[in-house]
């Protein structure tokens, strides 16, 4: 697309911001809009994928975000009494997942909005999307500002956006039974330095640790820790206070007590709820969603982050290869469709094998075990995780593969 476009994205996550970098890298005039005065990351830590590695390389900013992860190679999944059902490698010759502190890529991508000096504005819930002659946008926030002429609005406010209910799109868009507790310590324990460790009672109970590297370069090593929790027993599990649910969770995994003990008070852990999203198309006259708005899922399989990436990237393309912006968004819709189609549905197969009130583990157990027991497919499922399916029997193109 060669004129120059006015662009709005609403949101600043890890989605928002770099899809507002992309744009204007190509010289469009990009305002960001943020709901909270002091936007922060929601949750502890993240595994980002090669593919997403890949992108922030285009943006200048995967050596400093090399530098603060912690590679993940293997992951492991014991049942309570300790058998062994998940041995997945997750390093494919250079390639291997990374595990991030949230707050690290937070950091990063908003220093680079300042650096390249884009308008952030901040304090500004948009809760209206208008269209005026000519097809320009108009945007209304809740604090009564707004904001006209807007070629393309971006919005990339999560998986609670309410700005798609006054659009015609098909959706699905729910809140899960299940979610999670998070939090993060200090550690430095050799056993976790590259491998994801998960221990599972049936499929009601589950907590995993993952090496998620530093905050900043100075910082400390962390270890992100996550809880199974239904949903509706969150405010009962609140009630009962901290040192019920450390002998709950000790009693599963009694072997962790040392990073355990470093939970002090329950500020230190966070609820975050699981949501189902799935958009038909994506867009609708000259709006498009990308990330959790669009496409939110449990994040059993780790790829929010990096498919945020992705749609930040692909989006920009789209709009440069196409005259058209309407076009442009169709293509896009196309483009992204297979591969978040393909871990939406694995990811509603997967997650109650881990999170749920059935009785499967049996099940689970005995699949995964032979899963990760045969070479073919084993690398499967580990291609999978490190994000580089398009479909069960389909890799992305060459141009998301880290060389070396």
């Amino acid at each position: 697309m060669k004129q120059k476009l006015k662009i709005a994205v609403v949101g600043s996550g890890v989605a928002g911001a770099s899809s507002a970098l992309f744009f204007s890298s190509k010289g469009h005039d990009v305002t960001v809009f943020e709901r909270e005065k002091n936007p922060r990351p929601v949750g502890a830590g993240i595994m980002l994928q090669p593919p997403g590695i890949k992108i922030l390389e285009e943006l200048g900013l995967s050596q400093k975000v090399l530098a603060l992860g912690t590679p993940i190679h293997q992951m492991e999944g014991f049942t309570r009494n300790g058998r062994k059902v998940i041995d997945l490698s997750l390093k494919q010759g250079p390639l291997c997942g990374l595990g991030l502190h949230r707050g690290a890529l937070f950091s990063l991508l908003h220093e680079e909005l300042k650096d390249k000096e884009l308008p952030l504005i901040l304090g500004a819930e948009i809760v209206g999307l208008e269209e005026k002659e000519g097809g320009k946008k108009t945007i209304r926030c809740k604090e009564g500002n707004i904001y006209e002429g807007f070629d393309l609005v971006i919005v990339a406010n999560g998986a609670s956006s309410k700005l798609r209910e006054d659009l015609k799109i098909t959706r699905i868009s729910k809140r899960q039974t299940w979610g999670a507790i998070w939090t993060k310590v200090a550690h430095d324990n050799s056993e976790l330095k590259n491998s994801i460790h998960q221990i599972y009672h049936k499929s009601k109970k589950m907590l995993g640790f993952m090496p998620i590297g530093k905050t900043s370069p100075d910082s400390e090593e962390y270890v992100n820790i996550f809880w199974s929790i239904r949903m509706d027993k969150s405010e009962e599990w609140q009630k009962a206070g901290l040192e019920k649910w450390k002998k709950e969770v000790l009693e599963l995994a009694p072997e962790y007590k040392v990073l355990i003990d470093k939970i002090t008070s329950m500020e230190q852990l966070t609820v975050a709820p699981y949501h189902d999203v799935t958009l038909s198309p994506s867009h609708s006259n000259r709006v498009v969603f990308i990330g959790d708005s669009a496409h939110a899922m449990s994040p059993q399989l780790s790829q929010g982050t990096s498919f945020a990436l992705l749609d930040a990237k692909v989006l920009s393309e789209m709009v440069e290869a196409h005259q058209d912006i309407d076009k442009a968004l169709a293509a896009y819709s196309v483009e992204r469709k297979k591969q978040v189609g393909y871990y939406q549905t694995m990811s509603r197969l997967v997650t109650p094998l881990f999170q749920s009130d059935y009785k499967v583990d049996w099940f689970r157990d005995y699949v995964f075990k032979q899963l990760c027991g045969m070479r073919w497919t084993s690398k499967i499922v580990s291609s999978t995780i490190l994000g580089y399916r398009e479909s069960l029997f389909r890799n992305l193109n060459d141009e998301y593969y880290i060389s070396s």
